[in-house]
């Protein structure tokens, strides 16, 4: 991990402790708009961390805060990356929980009651 200070073309200057990861895809058109819009600003984790839906909804959340606004284009470019780099599911509650935590079985829960489950346990 490394202190950085970062200086955004979009208003935003904060110091960060950061630790430098390799993004999947990262040259894709999709990752250079995540990397991009949401770096610049933020210290933004590996996409594979969250869920889709949860990482919709903080695009959702951010819109309505004094956040430099994201073209629609630009959305649908964050989100498709997103959406293809996201965990899903038990393989996230695997990832993310399963170290401490046992798994209900895995035809008891739905697609989105895992991704409310594994939010609830990571904290999000």
């Amino acid at each position: 991990m490394e202190m950085k200070i970062v200086h955004s073309e979009y208003g935003c200057e904060m110091a960060a402790i950061v630790r430098l990861q390799k993004l999947p895809e990262e040259k894709s058109a999709d990752a250079q708009v995540f990397i991009k819009r949401c770096s610049a600003c933020h210290a933004i984790p590996h996409p594979s961390r969250l869920n889709f839906h949860h990482w919709k909804d903080k695009i959702a959340v951010m819109k309505n805060k004094q956040m430099p606004v994201i073209t629609a284009r630009e959305k649908e470019s964050v989100l498709s990356y997103i959406k293809t780099q996201s965990k899903k599911d038990v393989k996230t509650f695997n990832l993310r929980c399963g170290k401490c935590h046992i798994p209900p079985e895995a035809g008891e829960l739905e697609s989105e009651e895992w991704e409310n489950l594994i939010v609830v346990l990571d904290g999000n």
